[in-house]
């Protein structure tokens, strides 16, 4: 009994990590002040060169152009 509510604590805060939202990513290179759209979700650079989550579009569809970035 000992043993299985550390377990069941560590399967809990896994799939909270796992489901929550990124608000950076990493894997790309941009230009800060452009808007993209990664993962149905719009990401602004940032000042250090890494997209931080902006918005995040649901059912909507995200569309970007020219360093713009929306929810259709």
């Amino acid at each position: 009994m000992q043993y299985f509510i550390p377990i069941i604590a560590l399967l809990a805060t896994a799939s909270t990590t796992l489901a929550a939202p990124q608000p950076q990513y990493t894997g790309l290179s941009c230009f800060p002040g452009h808007y993209t759209c990664l993962q149905n979700n719009i990401y602004v650079c940032n000042a250090a060169s890494t997209h931080q989550l902006s918005a995040q579009c649901g059912n909507l569809r995200c569309t970007s152009s020219g360093g713009t970035a929306y929810c259709v």
